[in-house]
């Protein structure tokens, strides 16, 4: 931009000075004729100035401000859009505020014609320093500014005699002394103004209060005394110290004013600790005398308080006397953070029909804490930090602050402040009738907005109240353009917001929806959405759509691209898009999904069982049958057709050995169309290739897995709960001899003395052993005179002549058997000792005989020693001579003799 060196301009200008925001305002008699003064505030931030739109600049009209000798330091220039615009503003670049002097400064408008014209020069006085100087010590108080008290006044205070006298107030000469300084003397409520004039700088000042003002302030034991200065342009003292320490004196006029209020919460008698206080409100507390509540019908509590920066916050309440008591007011929080680091006066009138108010003391408190600054606005349609310039409107949106009151003038700012072109826009009113907290608005049209396209803007408010300056709110930046990202989508059935969220599959079984928004939006906008999952389903190309102007457009995640992102674990996708418009392309920011896998609960809904198994107990019994049993699988979420499954069964053989089957392996194994409709799929398992060789009570796994789309592995199948049968299988066939067997040795086997048998000839026992079936096994004889079994040996041992079956009986009671014939055993009876006759009377009880002489002695040489019955003589059937008498055979030593039959004797029996 061409830079134009020009003489200063006429004193005839043409049009109206500079409009500079804060500037102070002449001081009148002041001898080196400023028009206005710069001081810190015109710093803190990029200062624009502006000038009001002079006729006939049209499009292309030129503007350039002075300031100070030399070049121009700013410029602007009307553009298109700028047909309503009624200020110029310029940004001074922040070096070109140099004390002591900005003079001249003007603008110069160069129009298209070649017409120019000026502004009227200003010659600005500029001050920079801080009255007093940086405070040196963070003691309460500034340092550098420092006043004295008459002794009497600071030891005894004021009486209503010494008040008549007036009190003489000593400022000692400051640090940055200078002409035209303005020195603010407060005595409680009473303030009292002294320009410094040219002559006194570097000298101590000198006040006095007279009476009139000492009594103005009241009654106090804690009246507070303290000064500070303003600078000729506006400077105060420190901002971390803006006064001087205060002094606190006793002033007793003994008038007829009423007690002072006093502070109930928090405690204290002059001091508010914001920190203290925190979010509780302050309560003044007031007494109405009883003859005072007789004659006065209503209490009026006043609130002045003043911030640090000289903004002032009332607040008053009125409340009907309700007789001789104490009344408590609440003052708001936000009052009195509105004025942090400043003060507030507070007092209490009562009023009554026909009567004069009576007025109390004073309450003088100061408040302590932080200031807090007034939040920056915001505007709706911003998307975080970025305004599309194609809005056609913007609301701006702040909170009403409690300070407030509804005559105050509220105006918004937004500004875009350049040396090289300034671009700003304002609106403003009264702030009405509306309650704290509640939001303020302003709507700003889009064609205003436009003006700032392609420029970062400061957005702000401030409120001023009367005379006083303006209080401003802290700023927002945003960047007035098509935003470099576009807002993250949202995806309507998963969970969180932001950036990252989360999908539950069953909320999804249908598909999902992305919705897209963001303003404005036209219907010549493209927009793409792009899904980024496992290849193939998972990342299904999505096609793009218009957009729409209510600035929502949603899109359809198919079910399958769902079903091809969920697994056993936690699995992710991405989703974003991309804003073409016109020649401009932008990408959204990215939407990650994180994928949970389906619930073990809805996986376990579906049916995976061996139809044949019971269901309740889950017994596979194959001892019923050796017939194939089927398998049935039913349906799961997501289920869709071609998609492949596996099935894997894993048992054990009877011995421990695994014996598994892979029964379905994914390829031709796949959900089918029937499958689908119906519901389920059914198939046989061999009982000859598989399920016989299952062991008895073994454990039997069924391991289902399915896709849930077409082309997956089994590595990337779902996994199922597994299913688990215990099998009681068909035992093996009982393998036994069941041939005819014969026993023919002879021997003599003494009934329930088989043990005795010193051995057992041959011909008098045998073994048959059984194999397969289920062990152990029990052996068992049918007739257990002709031969007797050991039951878990199968050893069999004659027992006398006779015929027997010997079974063998297997834990599943499989049984076999064989049929014994023992043909040359004999049974040897015991008997009782008894007479000969009664002898015979029972052998033929028992169906046995007398045994010969020669049989007893068979016996006696198969027992010999062994004999466990009487060994004394045994009778016979042979005859011996004489008369009734038998021979006898005496076991104890194989002696033989002839004993009378009515003798009593040993004697057994034989059954051949």
């Amino acid at each position: 931009m061409a830079k134009h060196r020009t003489p200063p301009p006429s004193p005839l200008s043409e049009l109206p000075p500079v409009d500079i925001p804060l500037m102070q305002p002449p001081i009148a008699g002041d001898v080196e004729n400023a028009d206005g003064g710069i001081g810190v505030s015109h710093t803190l931030r990029p200062l624009v100035v502006h000038i009001d739109r002079p006729t006939n600049t049209p499009e292309g009209t030129f503007f350039e401000l002075f300031w100070g000798g030399g070049d121009p330091v700013a410029y602007n220039l009307i553009r298109e859009g700028d047909q309503n615009l009624t200020r110029i503003p310029f940004t001074v670049p922040y070096d070109s505020i140099r004390e002591p002097w900005a003079d001249p400064v003007y603008v110069r408008v160069i129009r298209s014609s070649g017409n120019e014209s000026r502004t009227q020069p200003l010659r600005l006085r500029v001050n920079l320093q801080h009255p007093g100087g940086q405070d040196p010590n963070p003691t309460p108080g500034n340092q550098g500014l420092v006043f004295e008290l008459p002794d009497d006044v600071r030891l005894g205070g004021v009486s209503a005699d010494r008040a008549r006298q007036g009190v003489e107030v000593i400022v000692r000469h400051w640090l940055n002394m200078a002409a035209y300084d303005l020195l603010i003397l407060v005595w409680g409520s009473v303030r009292i103004e002294r320009l410094i004039l040219p002559a006194e700088v570097g000298r101590d000042i000198t006040c006095m209060l007279d009476e009139d003002a000492i009594k103005e302030a009241g009654d106090s034991d804690l009246l507070p005394v303290a000064f500070q200065v303003r600078g000729p342009t506006g400077n105060y003292p420190d901002p971390w110290a803006p006064w001087s320490t205060t002094v606190l004196v006793s002033v007793y006029l003994a008038t007829d004013r009423l007690d002072a209020p006093w502070v109930q919460v928090p405690e204290t008698d002059r001091e508010i600790d914001l920190e203290i206080l925190g979010t509780r409100d302050a309560q003044i507390g007031l007494t109405v005398g009883g003859a005072d509540a007789r004659v006065y019908s209503h209490v009026f509590l006043y609130w002045n308080g003043v911030s640090a920066q000289g903004s002032s916050v009332h607040y008053f309440e009125d409340r009907p006397l309700s007789g001789a008591k104490g009344y408590f007011f609440n003052i708001g929080n936000a009052l009195v953070s509105a004025i942090a680091q400043g003060s507030a006066v507070v007092y209490y009138e009562l009023k009554g029909a026909g009567l004069p108010d009576k007025r109390s003391h004073n309450r003088y408190l100061t408040v302590i804490g932080e200031i807090v600054r007034w939040p920056a606005p915001t505007v709706d349609q911003a998307l975080g930090e970025d305004l599309d310039p194609g809005l056609p409107l913007i609301t701006i949106r702040f909170p009403v602050q409690a300070s407030w009151v509804s005559t105050d003038r509220v105006q918004v700012t937004i500004l875009a402040s350049d040396a090289g072109g300034t671009v700003d826009y304002t609106a403003g009113r009264l702030v009405g009738q509306v309650a704290p907290g509640d939001d303020m608005t302003f709507d700003v049209p889009g064609t205003e907005l436009k003006r700032f396209d392609g420029r970062f803007i400061d957005v702000f408010y401030s409120v001023t109240r009367g005379n006083e300056q303006p209080q401003e709110s802290l700023r927002q930046l945003y960047q007035v353009h098509l935003p470099n990202e576009m807002p993250v989508p949202e995806l309507i059935q998963a969970t969180g917001s932001g950036v990252s969220v989360t999908l539950a599959p069953m909320n999804a079984q249908n598909g999902a929806t992305l919705k897209v928004s963001f303003l404005p939006m036209y219907t010549t906008d493209s927009i793409k959405v792009t899904m980024e999952g496992t290849a193939g389903a998972g990342s299904p190309v999505i096609a793009a759509k218009n957009g729409l102007t209510s600035g929502v457009v949603t899109f359809d995640i198919p079910k399958t691209a769902i079903a091809a992102n969920i697994g056993n674990t936690h699995t992710m996708f991405t989703l974003k898009y991309e804003l073409t418009r016109g020649n401009v392309v932008r990408p959204s920011s990215v939407l990650t999904v994180t994928v949970t896998p389906i619930p073990a609960s809805e996986l376990a809904g579906t049916v995976i069982q061996i139809n044949e198994a019971n269901p309740a107990t889950k017994v596979l019994d194959l001892s019923t049958g050796t017939g194939n049993r089927r398998l049935r699988v039913g349906t799961w979420p997501f289920i869709t057709t071609n998609s492949p499954v596996w099935i894997e069964f894993k048992g054990f053989k009877s011995g421990g050995a695994a014996h598994n089957l892979k029964h379905w392996n994914g390829g031709g194994a796949y959900v089918n169309t029937t499958w689908f409709n119906q519901g389920w799929w059914e198939s046989p398992i061999s009982y000859a290739a598989y399920l016989k060789e299952l062991g008895d009570n073994t454990q039997l796994t069924l391991h289902f897995k399915a896709a849930l789309v077409p082309g997956v592995t089994e590595a990337n199948a779902i996994v199922f709960p597994q299913v688990t049968y215990t099998v009681k299988s068909a035992p093996p066939p009982l393998v036994f001899d069941t041939s005819p067997a014969t026993l023919a040795g002879k021997v003599y086997v003494i009934r329930g003395y088989s043990h005795a048998l010193p051995s057992w000839p041959a011909g008098t026992t045998m073994q048959r052993q059984a194999t397969g079936g289920q062990p152990d096994y029990y052996y068992s004889s049918s007739n257990p005179a002709a031969a007797f079994v050991n039951p878990t040996t199968g050893v069999v041992q004659v027992s006398g002549r006779g015929v027997t079956t010997i079974t063998v009986r297997d834990q599943k009671q499989q049984t076999a058997s064989y049929t014994l014939t023992v043909t040359n055993a004999i049974a040897v009876i015991p008997l009782a000792r008894d007479f000969l006759e009664d002898v015979r009377n029972a052998l033929a009880r028992e169906g046995a005989s007398m045994p010969s002489m020669a049989q007893l002695r068979e016996i006696y040489n198969t027992y010999g020693a062994r004999w466990p019955l009487d060994s004394d003589a045994h009778w016979s059937s042979d005859r011996a001579p004489g008369d009734n008498s038998y021979y006898c055979l005496k076991f104890s030593d194989g002696s033989q003799s002839a004993v009378d039959g009515r003798f009593r004797g040993s004697a057994v029996g034989i059954k051949v």
